[in-house]
């Protein structure tokens, strides 16, 4: 996922490959501006501009056989309205970009003296006081207990499957705080999602779903089923809900694991 200071660059790289096009098709032979006027249900043509010979302002009516010219006027009035407010967008993002720093606000805390923060309650605490409360937080209800294999994270979680221990054992490694089969109430009932995080880039709960028979029919229906459950309920694939598959056949790609960790779970600088 990309960090605010992402979106605003790009946003700012955008609007100034749409400026320099502008530039690029602007017709230096199409002078003056294009003057539209009704009267009763019909609308009239008039091509302004400015006479040398006479040193003022002259306007002459446009016929339906001057309509490519009609068009280059009024084309040529909307690319400079655009390019007006492309420059006035484009001076802003470039104050902005120019001192902006994505951890700015959470890092003042952390920058403070020991005895100073001793007196302060930060009203925007750093990430890792973020983590810190978010793990502490206890569990709503304690997971259903059935039956399940002697599979454990290095965490200390027991698993269902030696996917979700290879899925745990990745965030372990990697430092990544997670919660396994953290209760989730929707629609007046406990779900548990397989992974539940903390996104560093949103500070709010992104989930992990590791669908993993899904060459089975009856399965792979429920499992579509969930999918449009969570999206009905603003939980989106790609957005706050990471999705990994696999069947008997094909097994998980570890390797898009880790691609889709780094995407959403690890914040780069």
């Amino acid at each position: 996922m990309r960090t605010t200071a992402d979106v605003l660059f790009a946003l700012r790289d955008f609007y100034r490959e749409q400026w320099q096009k502008l530039m690029q098709k602007e017709n230096p032979h199409v002078n003056g501006y294009l003057k539209i006027e009704q009267r009763n249900n019909h609308f009239r043509y008039y091509h302004g501009f400015y006479d040398p010979t006479i040193k003022a302002q002259k306007r002459i009516y446009l016929s339906r056989h001057d309509t490519t010219l009609i068009r280059q006027l009024a084309q040529k009035s909307y690319d400079q309205k655009l390019k007006r407010l492309l420059e006035k967008r484009l001076r802003t993002l470039d104050r902005i970009c120019r001192d902006f720093h994505d951890e700015e606000l959470e890092n003042l805390y952390s920058s403070l003296s020991p005895q100073r923060k001793k007196l302060i309650t930060p009203s925007i605490p750093s990430w890792e006081a973020l983590v810190k409360q978010w793990i502490e937080k206890p569990y709503p209800v304690e997971p259903p207990s059935f039956p399940r294999p002697e599979i454990y994270s290095k965490n200390g979680e027991q698993l269902r499957s030696k996917s979700e221990k290879i899925l745990a054992d990745m965030f372990y490694d990697q430092n990544i705080p997670y919660k396994y089969e953290c209760p989730l109430w929707l629609e007046q009932t406990w779900y548990y999602p397989d992974f539940t995080f903390l996104s560093p880039y949103t500070k709010k709960e992104v989930y992990w779903e590791h669908l993993g028979m899904m060459g089975e029919e009856e399965y792979a229906s429920r499992a579509i089923q969930k999918i449009l459950f969570y999206d009905r309920h603003g939980i989106y694939p790609g957005e706050n809900l990471i999705l990994t598959y696999e069947t008997g056949a094909t097994p998980l790609d570890f390797r898009w694991a880790q691609r889709l960790i780094s995407r959403y779970l690890i914040k780069t600088e």
